[in-house]
């Protein structure tokens, strides 16, 4: 079974915004086996806005990065993610280029 990640990009002006919703987005991910695997900070080595962050975040499947967004936990943050200026989540599922 391949594994689903998201693919999170977000606006870190407000960095106390930023704190709250991934706070809360700790139990979501939690909740359906979902683990940080990567985050990018202000020393990365490939350059960007300084305000903008990017996260990788694994799951067992698809299926688990998909019901993790549509689950009550996910739902919650919905009103401290709209007050975050940007913020898109893309849900991806694992590549095999072996033909699988």
């Amino acid at each position: 079974m391949s594994k689903g990640y998201w693919v999170v990009a977000l606006d870190a002006a407000d960095q106390l915004a930023v704190s709250e919703i991934l706070q809360q987005l700790s139990f979501a991910l939690t909740e359906h086996s979902g683990k940080v695997l990567t985050k990018s900070d202000r020393d990365a080595v490939t350059p960007t806005d300084d305000e903008e962050r990017v996260i990788i975040v694994e799951f067992p499947s698809l299926a688990a990065a998909k019901a993790c967004m549509e689950g009550d936990a996910y739902q919650r943050t919905r009103p401290m993610r709209d007050a975050v200026s940007s913020l898109h989540i893309i849900v991806i599922e694992e590549a095999h280029f072996d033909g699988s």
